[in-house]
């Protein structure tokens, strides 16, 4: 048997902090839970797991997608409210460039779009990338899904 431990500079830090090791398993163990929770779009685990410490800006590894990717694919406003509200960044994106909100488009999930429509004013373009292909393509969505009034608001 073998243990294989990568000493990233941040798990350095913890494990040499006063409170350990420990505390760092505690919130990893907390951001799984979440995780997990986004996932299976369960929101009482979630905000559980948010209210014990859990960040909410911690993604699956596969395809990069957010708590507040799956929150929008699912369609949960409380869910998409209450990662909003610990400042999960609606601007943020997954590994195929697509924002939670164009997550929200495809399942045609118009509440929560307006939910991150709102809570994308103000936040800052995603980096590294073209901000306006990216939108365009989320317009696009929306005139498609005959949600004139949300493209606009793109």
């Amino acid at each position: 048997m073998c243990e294989l431990q990568f000493n990233l500079k941040k798990m350095i830090d913890v494990k040499e902090s006063a409170a350990g090791h420990g505390s760092y398993e505690r919130i990893r163990l907390f951001n799984d839970n979440a995780l997990v929770a986004a996932i299976n779009d369960d929101t009482l685990a979630l905000k559980s797991s948010l209210a014990l410490g859990a960040e909410p800006w911690i993604r699956e590894g596969k395809y990069g997608l957010s708590m507040l990717h799956f929150a929008a694919l699912h369609g949960n406003r409380e869910t998409v409210a209450a990662l909003l509200e610990r400042h999960a960044d609606p601007c943020s994106l997954d590994s195929s460039n697509f924002l939670p909100l164009q997550r929200a488009i495809h399942h045609g999930h118009w509440e929560v779009c307006d939910q991150l429509l709102s809570a994308m004013e103000g936040w800052p373009v995603p980096s590294g990338v073209k901000a306006k292909d990216i939108l365009a393509v989320a317009i696009g969505l929306l005139v498609d899904q005959q949600q004139g009034t949300l493209a606009r608001r793109l």
